[in-house]
């Protein structure tokens, strides 16, 4: 440890450090006596007397000396750095207290290189707390940028409305956050690059706090409270320096490394992971977040087809977001979310053709949910979307958009546990007539399907097929006598069609042959 900050640690027995050595390593300390003549070791620093080192200058000619002024300093020694302090110091104390910062020092050491390790591992961030707490010898409270808490450690802090509202809500709760104090205290963290003192101003002790940045975005705070311990001198840098760790850790997750809104899109975030399970603690977030929790939304997923690297991504959502409605935006898991609400889509200055032209031109597919009142639904409504964008990909469809109404049946059957054989509720007569048509060359098949997707109606099926309506209704009864069975019959027409949309899912039929 440095002997200038030594000197600093000691700042309680009002320390001078006289002449050079300031940035001499020391890592042991023993008692100066006049017996003890010999040249010390460059890493040393001996304790005792002025008066002591003055009458044994003439074999000390270098070295770290901590002495008690007992006689005045009246001249400097060359080759020596020396530290002095008032009289009525007991040299031993002073030998305890150097010893007890360099145990510090030795077990800060060990707890960063710990703490360092755990973070280049991609350990989680509730591990890294854990240690810092010990790196500090005091509580830390690691929260992202809309104060929800991600990790912390220590025991229980009374008197502490950051503990305490961390403890009840996992977050600030809205009276917090509209408080006068906080807002004040907010636009200073921001403001501040470097960690800055709060001096009881968020609770009865001092906090340090510091600011995470990725990409010179504000992603999380780390706060240490002084519960157990005093702060230091080099607990401001020391702070500084974890705070550059966690921005590495971050800049590992897909979501925190293209954030742009963390505040909102931490909270979105949330609601799609469904971490909220009491609605009273959601209306609560939200409210403080200026976020409307009666309104309608749904969720929109998009993301290429084929990997691209992640800058990328970041670009793709800054392009998508220009031919989207009023949303909220965020990327996960390399996926492209947008909570919207739908019916946007039905206005005026809306272009939805300029949306799926960009889409496929490049190579995007997207999936979108249905339309819910409110918030609580919309880990649902995120299944939703991941569910029908899965299926239009599956089912091989030339679209960019696949709303998820259309294609709930498809979601269901994808679902099914593979030890179910969809193929055994698929219609006898289907199949009958697809082997039929490969026998036969013929294409009452694609006929059928025509027929029923167009609900029964010959004159708009015989448009689809390019044939004539008497040639439909011809090939109609065809298939009536060749299948022995009534397709006026709803509950016929209804398995024939879920059939077909199982074969779709299966990959026996394919739905372009149409």
């Amino acid at each position: 440890m440095k002997l200038e900050l030594i000197c600093t640690a000691l700042s309680d027995f009002s320390p001078r450090l006289l002449g050079g050595g300031a940035e001499n390593q020391i890592s042991s300390v023993r008692m100066l006596t006049e017996s003890r003549c010999s040249t010390p070791a460059a890493e040393l620093l001996f304790v005792g007397m002025l008066s002591a080192l003055y009458e044994g200058k003439d074999v000390r000619t270098r070295g770290n000396f901590l002495c008690v002024e007992d006689v005045p300093y009246s001249y400097d020694l060359p080759g020596i750095a020396l530290v002095v302090v008032p009289p009525g110091t007991a040299p031993h104390a002073l030998v305890n207290e150097v010893q007890r910062i360099l145990a510090d020092v030795s077990n800060s050491t060990v707890y960063w290189n710990a703490l360092l390790e755990v973070a280049l591992r991609q350990g989680d961030a509730q591990k890294i707390v854990e240690i810092a707490s010990q790196l500090f010898q005091n509580p830390v409270i690691l929260s992202d940028r809309s104060t929800k808490l991600i990790a912390r450690a220590g025991d229980f802090v009374q008197g502490s409305k950051l503990w305490k509202d961390h403890s009840e809500y996992g977050y600030f709760c809205y009276e917090t956050m509209q408080s006068k104090n906080y807002r004040r205290i907010r636009q200073q963290l921001d403001k501040d690059t470097q960690p800055i003192l709060l001096q009881r101003e968020i609770s009865r002790y001092d906090t340090i706090n510091g600011k995470i940045l990725v990409g010179n975005v504000k992603i999380a705070s780390l706060s240490v409270l002084n519960v157990n311990r005093p702060f230091r001198a080099e607990d401001l840098e020391l702070l500084s320096r974890l705070c550059h760790v966690f921005a590495y850790v971050f800049n590992q997750d897909s979501f925190y490394k293209f954030v742009r809104d963390a505040r909102r899109e931490s909270f979105f975030k949330d609601l799609i992971e469904n971490k909220f399970s009491d609605p009273r603690r959601l209306e609560n977030r939200a409210k403080s977040l200026n976020l409307n929790t009666e309104g309608n939304y749904c969720v929109l997923l998009a993301s290429p087809v084929k990997w691209i690297n992640e800058k990328n991504l970041l670009h793709t959502r800054l392009e998508l977001e220009t031919y989207l409605p009023k949303c909220y935006m965020l990327i996960s898991d390399h996926h492209i979310i947008a909570v919207l609400d739908k019916q946007q889509f039905e206005n005026p200055g809306f272009q939805l053709q300029a949306l799926t032209d960009y889409l496929k031109a490049n190579n995007i597919k997207a999936g979108i949910s249905r339309n819910m009142r409110g918030l609580t639904c919309l880990h649902e409504q995120f299944r939703q979307a991941l569910s029908a964008r899965k299926a239009g990909i599956r089912l091989n469809r030339a679209d960019a958009l696949f709303e998820y109404e259309q294609y709930a049946l498809y979601c269901l059957f994808m679902k099914a546990p593979s030890h179910i054989d969809l193929s055994d509720f698929c219609s006898p007569a289907l199949l009958r007539l697809i082997t039929y048509d490969r026998e036969n060359n013929t294409e009452y098949v694609k006929t059928l399907y025509t027929f029923l997707n167009h609900n029964g109606n010959y004159t708009s099926s015989a448009d689809a097929l390019f044939i004539h309506r008497t040639s439909l209704i011809y090939r109609m009864k065809k298939m009536e006598e060749t299948l022995c069975l009534q397709l006026s019959s709803s509950k016929v027409r209804n398995h024939i069609y879920i059939s077909y949309l199982i074969l779709f899912v299966l990959g026996e039929l394919r739905e372009d042959f149409c």
